[in-house]
């Protein structure tokens, strides 16, 4: 299956989501769907069902099937199964990919508030802030390195690839 950079990588992970999926399958809350072509799994879609809503988690493919559409068809069947159950709401979760923008009708932002106090509250405030800097340094760089795709200037470059997770 293809893995994307928020995929499940490590053992770290696999723990919490094997010990989540145990949890939210007792509760009933647990939707896994699995699409076969030629009786070999192809994609995959993890997802929970809370209050009426389905959240959809994490989806992969087989590469080797991505000419056949084999996510698009899976979640396809996934939000039928889900309406055809009583969810009356679909929520796609974070995240700009282009397949979600066609499959919804608007976006729900985000807003993280963080409030600090005393001096841990400024030391994890300047922690962060070195985090933020490192990231988008490397974002510059990329912007820098990166060849132009055709029709596309370095400011327009640099405004794409900084508005990337």
């Amino acid at each position: 299956m293809r893995v994307g950079e928020d995929g499940l990588t490590d053992a770290h992970h696999d723990d919490f989501h094997r010990e989540a999926s145990q949890r939210l399958a007792e509760a009933g809350m647990l939707r896994m769907y699995t699409l076969y072509a030629a009786r070999r799994p192809v994609a995959s879609v993890y997802g929970v069902v809370h209050r009426g809503k389905f959240y959809y988690y994490q989806s992969g493919y087989e590469p080797r099937w991505a000419c056949k559409s084999v996510g698009l068809v899976l979640l396809a069947r996934t939000v039928q199964d889900s309406f055809a159950q009583g969810v009356h709401e679909f929520d796609f979760l974070r995240g700009d990919e282009g397949y979600k923008a066609e499959w919804s009708r608007g976006e729900r932002w985000t807003i993280q508030v963080r409030l600090w106090r005393g001096a841990r509250g400024r030391a994890a405030r300047a922690a962060l802030g070195g985090k933020i800097f490192a990231r988008e340094a490397v974002k510059v760089r990329r912007i820098l390195r990166a060849p132009l795709p055709p029709g596309e200037n370095r400011l327009a470059a640099a405004f794409r690839i900084v508005q990337e997770p």
